[in-house]
């Protein structure tokens, strides 16, 4: 209800008479403002896998060259092969197939094609590493399933012979980070290796070092190398010895 204000006032229209006037007035409505609480929302949202998109292997040059080298090398020696130089011819032909994939580092990485570049070089590659030296002794851990006796390329033990190949002697990688799926590596070798009719004399056995990629390496090591283990990997087949194509 609006509230009624009522004035009483007099008015002399005579010294001798006075007349009495009520004038009232209808006020207009009162206003209350008042201030709700805030409302409180809750958003879950499910977070997407873990990718270390910082990793120092991956993100400084220096570390990179240097864990390529070391990892490899260290194999290479158990192996009876020689220590590989860096070759940034190869590194920027690596770098320049995988730039040529799209735009960096989109949220899902859709646009990382994983299949080799066709390129004149020795190449093996992994995706989903979480750093360079774990896709290296992956690489390495194919020994397992390589045999001797039979020497020759398959799919499952082509990274393996390609790091331990004793006829190359350079080597040079590129990495990008494919969104979710992860860091994508990939390095070329030369003289490429994976010949047919050369793994006899190319790929020897381990000649010093520890035998940690076998059945019975510790259950630390079997550890890491599960949590470290890409998503995929690659290595190019076996070329005949005269398809050896002339490369920087």
């Amino acid at each position: 209800m609006r509230p009624i204000l009522t004035l009483i006032g007099f008015i002399s229209l005579a010294a001798s008479t006075t007349v009495a006037v009520t004038v009232t007035e209808t006020l207009p409505p009162v206003v209350v403002t008042q201030t709700m609480p805030p409302s409180i929302i809750t958003v879950s949202t499910t977070a997407p896998p873990l990718i270390p998109s910082g990793a120092s292997q991956y993100r400084n040059t220096s570390v990179f060259t240097s864990a390529v080298l070391n990892s490899t090398n260290v194999f290479r020696g158990e192996y009876g092969a020689g220590s590989l130089a860096w070759n940034q011819t190869l590194a920027d032909f690596a770098v320049g197939y995988l730039g040529s994939m799209g735009s960096l580092s989109p949220s899902n990485g859709t646009e990382c094609n994983f299949s080799h570049s066709g390129g004149p070089y020795g190449e093996n590659m992994a995706l989903g590493c979480n750093d360079v030296t774990g896709c290296v002794d992956l690489w390495a851990a194919e020994v397992n399933v390589y045999k001797y006796d039979h020497p020759g390329f398959s799919e499952q033990t082509g990274h393996f012979t390609q790091l331990v190949w004793k006829d190359t002697t350079t080597v040079g990688c590129g990495s990008r980070l494919c969104g979710t799926r992860g860091w994508f590596l990939l390095c070329e070798y030369w003289p490429r290796g994976n010949i047919a009719g050369e793994f006899r004399a190319q790929v020897g056995r381990q000649v010093n070092g520890s035998s940690w990629v076998n059945d019975t390496m510790s259950p630390m090591r079997r550890a890491w190398i599960t949590r470290h283990r890409p998503q995929r990997t690659g290595t190019l087949p076996q070329r005949p010895g005269l398809a050896y194509l002339a490369g920087s």
